[in-house]
């Protein structure tokens, strides 16, 4: 069995059992982001498809990085719009792991949701997801015309990043 797998069933199984989890630093990031991936997916099952969603490039730090915009069915041409940031503490959330709920956010509240899927660390150390964060406000301030944001309507937010850390599947 691969190793990086292994130490990933080793800690699912030690938390199902009540006993101390291994650390985080010996579980690869990647596996650790695939393990949040499936912990996620269930939170994304029937989220409103009355949605429309379209991937986009917008400015980060370093170059462009991805972002998608939800726009809830019947829309006015501009609504108010929200920046929103994944959860994840900075290493393992991404825009699929948060679709859902910006689904909801979008139907729920009318308005049009713009997800960043910002630099991860440990690959981009900080301060890379907080540049990336200010470059994409500032992209979304910019472009709102185009996004059918109201720029006198701009909230930021999203999930805290750090209030899944450490993952739930590796928490006893």
């Amino acid at each position: 069995m691969d190793p990086r797998f292994k130490a990933l069933m080793d800690a699912q199984a030690a938390a199902a059992a009540g006993q101390d989890a291994p650390p985080l630093d010996v579980i690869p990031p990647d596996m650790v982001r695939a393990g949040y991936r499936l912990e996620r997916t269930s939170q994304n099952q029937n989220a409103p498809q009355a949605v429309e969603v379209r991937d986009l490039q917008v400015d980060g730090a370093a170059g462009p990085i991805s972002a998608r915009l939800y726009t809830p069915e019947g829309a006015a041409i501009v609504t108010p719009g929200l920046v929103y940031f994944h959860g994840g503490g900075f290493v393992i959330g991404d825009l699929e792991t948060h679709d859902g709920h910006c689904r909801r956010l979008a139907a729920y509240s009318g308005f049009r949701v713009l997800a960043i899927d910002y630099r991860l660390a440990p690959e981009h150390p900080f301060p890379a997801s907080h540049d990336d964060s200010l470059a994409a406000t500032k992209w979304a301030f910019d472009h709102a015309a185009e996004i059918g944001f109201d720029p006198t309507r701009i909230a930021v937010g999203g999930v805290r990043p750090g209030a899944i850390w450490p993952p739930p599947f590796l928490s006893t």
